[in-house]
């Protein structure tokens, strides 16, 4: 199964830029956070550009257990944007503070619309599910899919955390239950061998294609070809040597 390339954006502008390479364009407010939603003005601007080239993804935020009323207006809001795919951290609250607000948002962002549960792999990020729990919580709650991504982005990717034989039972795992799975964090080409191995549905990318700090906008598009043609590259030496 090939993996998919979900590039994130933070304005039309990128989104214009590569919507034509990527598999998934992301949008969020990478300047306030790993998942801060964008406003819906900049989401309903970037699933325009993005109509009939490459479908959308928007980040929500956190379940915090104090944000409810919130989360739920922007999710209302965004699932009217036309975008496909609705992303949603659950590291931050505790599981019986968060699957109530999870049912809900369910029923704010009904299907096909698709709805994916991120947790942070950072030791230190609040964990309202380990890698064990969070499939079987987010298939009961009537999650589409999983997301492994890290909070603090300081160039130490994903597989700095956890390595890439637990990623990959944790994938095999999700799918096994029907869920869509997501690799992101920091993500870079020589990352791309353990990525492969893992084979999740989708890989993420931002600072790997940003040009400039992190939240500023500007991405590089060869750089973004180069992910794509690697991660072709690397699984087909795999399926050729198995």
């Amino acid at each position: 199964m090939a993996i998919k390339a979900l590039f994130s954006v933070v304005s039309p502008e990128e989104a214009a830029a590569i919507a034509h390479i990527a598999d998934v364009v992301d949008v969020k407010d990478a300047a306030k956070g790993p998942m801060a939603a964008p406003s819906v003005k900049t989401a309903r601007k970037v699933v325009n550009i993005c109509r009939d080239i490459a479908p959308v993804s928007i980040a929500l935020g956190e379940v915090t257990g104090r944000n409810t009323k919130g989360l739920l207006k922007l999710a209302r809001s965004m699932a009217e944007t036309g975008a496909e795919i609705f992303k949603v951290c659950v590291s931050g609250s505790s599981s019986v503070s968060a699957v109530p607000v999870i049912f809900e948002l369910r029923q704010v962002i009904p299907p096909p619309l698709k709805i994916i549960a991120v947790a942070y792999a950072d030791p230190r990020s609040p964990a309202m599910a380990g890698l064990e729990e969070l499939p079987f919580m987010a298939a009961a709650s009537g999650f589409d899919g999983v997301m492994i991504d890290t909070r603090v982005k300081n160039g130490r990717s994903v597989f700095s955390h956890i390595k890439a034989q637990r990623l990959a039972a944790f994938v095999a795992e999700s799918r096994g239950l029907g869920l869509i799975t997501a690799v992101s964090g920091s993500l870079g080409m020589d990352d791309l061998a353990d990525l492969a191995m893992v084979s999740p549905d989708y890989a993420g990318f931002r600072s790997a294609i940003a040009t400039g700090l992190r939240g500023e906008s500007g991405v590089d598009i060869e750089q973004a070809e180069m992910i794509k043609i690697e991660i072709a590259r690397i699984e087909s030496a795999t399926a050729m040597a198995g």
